[in-house]
């Protein structure tokens, strides 16, 4: 079984940020939690599943923030 965990953050046009999180399900990193989380530096949002979600956001002025937020969720404590 191939277990793949990504979150792209890509930046589209008009100065926004398109994000999806993929992680494996029986994984403690979920995948909405983790798109919330890296979004929320960049004033944005998304839902979905603990295993797939998608979001967008506003400013991707807030790339760099919203990538160490990623981060630090993804190696910090899961709940």
């Amino acid at each position: 079984m191939l277990l793949t965990t990504y979150l792209p953050l890509t930046y589209y046009a008009h100065g926004k940020v398109a994000c999806v999180a993929s992680t494996p399900a029986t994984g403690a990193l979920q995948a909405d939690l983790w798109l919330a989380a890296a979004l929320a530096p960049c004033g944005g949002r998304g839902g979905g599943k603990p295993s797939f979600a998608q979001g967008s956001a506003p400013d991707a002025g807030a790339l760099p923030a919203a990538i160490e937020a990623a981060r630090a969720f993804a190696t910090g404590p899961q709940t």
